[in-house]
């Protein structure tokens, strides 16, 4: 049996150039679904009133399912729902707790908190029975692969605030004011203070400058 893991990089920076980044894993059939599981780890969540949560795998939770998926294969030949129900039955849970060296309750514990995750939109254990995307089994020459893909979106044109001028109106000269301060009549434009705008005359003086 030949097992490969493999990992692919795309890196696309425009629409004819792509280049590629393959990596092959050593694997063996003891540890190929604990790597499959640690690379997708990232995308396991779970839902709470609605709402959805990212929930990566602990260590032991990983290595639990790993287990599940080993035996999954290992009784394909076994049809559903026996073969979930013989996967979780005392004699394999004993085989499962003797290789990661853990108590019964701490297994039946690992295993309620499984059936809490989500995988791809499907509870990674439901009903005890593995999720149809992490049914895997390991066939001859099989090969898993990852493929991730990285495009560089076109960049948008710098969008700049736009400026705003304020224009100052001046309003056309209609009429003067006469007011009074300290006994001194003054005179000028509304609202203007422009250069030579005003005059004053004494109180009792006329306006007109002509005597």
């Amino acid at each position: 049996m030949s097992l490969k893991l493999f990992i692919y990089l795309f890196l696309r920076r425009d629409k004819r150039a792509m280049t590629s980044y393959p990596l092959q894993v050593p694997t063996s059939k003891d540890r190929i679904y604990d790597q499959f599981l640690a690379i997708i780890n990232f995308l396991i969540y779970e839902v709470d009133k609605g709402n959805t949560k990212l929930s990566p795998l602990t260590n032991k939770e990983l290595s639990v399912l790993a287990a599940v998926m080993y035996y999954n294969d290992r009784y394909r030949k076994l049809p559903q729902p026996e073969r979930s129900e013989y996967i979780m039955s005392t004699d394999v849970r004993k085989k499962i707790r003797t290789k990661l060296n853990l108590k019964a309750n701490h297994l039946n514990n690992i295993i309620a908190r499984l059936k809490q995750k989500y995988y791809l939109g499907a509870p990674v254990l439901n009903n005890s029975q593995l999720a149809s995307t992490l049914d895997i089994y390991l066939d001859n020459d099989i090969s898993i692969e990852f493929k991730l893909n990285y495009a560089e979106l076109p960049e948008e044109p710098e969008t700049t605030d736009r400026e705003f001028s304020e224009e100052i109106q001046l309003e056309p000269r209609e009429s003067e004011e006469l007011t009074i301060d300290g006994g001194e009549v003054h005179s000028g434009e509304v609202g203007g203070d422009t250069e030579g705008g005003g005059q004053s005359v004494r109180s009792g003086d006329s306006l007109d400058d002509t005597h």
